[in-house]
């Protein structure tokens, strides 16, 4: 009966004993299996860092004309559009020597004025102006002269038809070189130091000119900023960029829309992966290389992008394998390459 126990115990340890070696050997298999993964060739790119604005296309050669106080309009030579010479007489004017009849052009040019007012910074600010500059007018000795074009260019507004009395404190003409154009854009408050005078930049106008780009630098950046979207929920802190154009075609014109492309940061041969490369940790990016049939776990630093690849700094040797999804391997298992066309 002893005997028969003992074997028994025997059996019993045997048989736990081959049943640890079989789990064992199966871990130790399980643990050898090389896992598939996904794998890549870090891309070779020179990279850009840009910032596009998005403005409006204004005239930098405009020369207004005033008429010699309050006048009456006696006739009209050219019309808005017209392309003027140099000393071309635009209209014909006489001086108004009564307070009725100037009474009248300053209730004319108020008209004028309402858009202006309304969108002005401080609109009572400009009523009030406009309205003491019109209690100084005095009526003059009548005169008729004509107003001539200060420059050669193009008819842009005219302060009224034959027969219309002006108070003389609005132009009564306006002419621009249609070849010295800007365009006057606005940049977010987390870019403006990114931008200085003298940059270069691209500017294209798609309703006219498709994807043509012409020339561009920064001429001017206003000192201080100011909020955006004051009726809506989406206020922001902008400041206005002057962009000159440089040789702008002809068929450009004040008031058309514009986008401004600036590059602010270039980095040529830049290492690219893609963005499911990269994993984060308590001790920074990293990213994982085959290296001798493993996942090796790299520290890198991220930078610059494009598309949806990511530039990456840090200990890589060019040319090797990266895996492509950080969450498909953990550090040090053995991966079979499985390389992305």
């Amino acid at each position: 009966m002893g005997d028969e126990n003992i074997k028994n115990k025997i059996v019993i340890f045997a048989t736990a004993v081959i049943i640890v070696i079989m789990v064992l050997v199966s871990m130790g298999m399980k643990g050898d299996k090389p896992i598939e993964a996904a794998c890549v060739l870090p891309l070779v790119r020179d990279v850009i860092d840009t910032v596009t604005l998005r403005g409006t296309v204004i005239e930098q050669g405009r020369d207004t004309v005033y008429p010699n106080g309050a006048s009456r309009i006696l006739s009209v030579y050219v019309k808005v559009g017209d392309k003027v010479a140099r000393g071309q007489t635009l209209m014909r004017l006489e001086t108004v020597d009564d307070r009725e009849t100037l009474s009248e052009g300053v209730y004319r040019d108020a008209e004028r004025s309402l858009e202006e007012f309304a969108q002005s910074e401080d609109p009572a600010g400009a009523v009030a102006s406009f309205a003491a500059a019109a209690a100084a007018l005095q009526p003059g000795e009548p005169e008729v002269y004509d107003v001539k074009s200060p420059i050669n260019g193009v008819v842009m507004s005219l302060g009224g038809s034959a027969g219309d009395v002006i108070s003389g404190l609005l132009p009564c003409a306006a002419v621009s070189d249609l070849s010295k154009l800007a365009v006057r854009a606005q940049v977010a408050e987390n870019k403006i130091s990114q931008l200085f005078v003298g940059m270069p930049c691209r500017v294209t106008c798609e309703p006219l000119c498709g994807d043509t780009t012409f020339s561009g630098s920064v001429t001017e950046i206003t000192p201080f900023a100011k909020q955006t979207g004051f009726l809506t929920q989406d206020k922001t802190i902008k400041t206005d960029v002057m962009i000159s154009l440089a040789y702008p075609p002809a068929t450009l014109r004040p008031g058309y829309s514009a986008q401004a492309r600036l590059v602010v940061d270039r980095h040529e041969d830049a290492l690219l992966v893609p963005y499911s490369a990269v994993g984060q940790d308590e001790e920074g990016e990293y990213l994982f290389a085959v290296r001798g049939g493993k996942a090796v776990k790299v520290p890198v630093q991220t930078g610059l992008e494009l598309d949806k690849w990511i530039e990456i700094t840090g200990d890589m040797i060019q040319g090797e394998l990266i895996v492509a999804d950080v969450l498909s391997v953990t550090e040090g298992v053995r991966v079979t390459a499985r390389v992305n066309p």
